[in-house]
């Protein structure tokens, strides 16, 4: 698998009703940075995928996005009195995109291990099966990325803005066109394949995924 680039990112929660400023304040903001608010409402009502995710508490309200840890820092800590740092995470390390169509939407899949497993071993399985396996599926015409944690700098990034969450293994997902189709594209067989893929290196129960519209890019 190439690495393409490395990238940071930040799954925001706002503090209690702030979500509204810090939207406004983001969309304030210079740089060159990709961010987008998650839409409102289950992306898969009805799924195998739903069942095997659960509720979920961590529900980040936005993403930011950029191509080093000190430039979503620098947008960031300004913005500390509009985040609730207790339910914010963070990511940074290498990003790996395996097929590229992009659209105005984009799926975050934030990963765990699951119990027992190790992160290098998490990693592995990630890297050299389950992801050949999507693009296979995908027949390389979709849209999936990976989004590799690097301990180091994830943890750095997260003491640099107060964030507590920096434990996630990762990130995966793709853009959508029209995300309202994809519980429909969930039931499909390949993703059902790919759902008991994941059951082998991913802990759903604390594995958050939602759904964000791209504010800006």
């Amino acid at each position: 698998m190439t690495v393409a680039d490395t990238r940071a990112r930040a799954l925001i929660t706002a503090a209690t009703g702030r979500r509204a400023a810090l939207e406004t304040a983001m969309r304030d903001t210079a740089g060159d940075l990709v961010w987008g608010t998650r839409i409102a409402g289950d992306p898969l009502p009805d799924t195998p995928h739903r069942e095997a995710l659960g509720p979920h508490a961590e529900i980040f309200d936005l993403f930011v996005e950029a191509a080093s840890a000190d430039a979503v820092a620098a947008v960031l800590a300004p913005l500390a009195p509009l985040v609730d740092p207790a339910r914010s995470a963070v990511i940074a390390g290498p990003y790996h995109l395996l097929m590229p169509w992009q659209g105005p939407y984009l799926m975050i899949f934030a990963l765990r291990p699951r119990v027992g497993m190790s992160r290098a071993d998490f990693l592995d399985y990630w890297t050299t099966k389950h992801g050949p396996l999507i693009v296979a599926a995908g027949r390389g015409k979709g849209s999936y990325y990976q989004l590799h944690a690097h301990p180091g700098a994830t943890t750095t990034l997260a003491r640099t803005l107060g964030y507590v969450i920096d434990d996630l293994a990762g990130n995966a997902g793709g853009w959508l066109k029209e995300p309202e189709k994809l519980a429909r594209f969930f039931h499909h067989p390949s993703t059902l394949a790919a759902l008991a893929d994941e059951r082998m290196f991913i802990d759903h129960r604390r594995s958050p995924l939602n759904i964000y519209r791209i504010e800006s890019a």
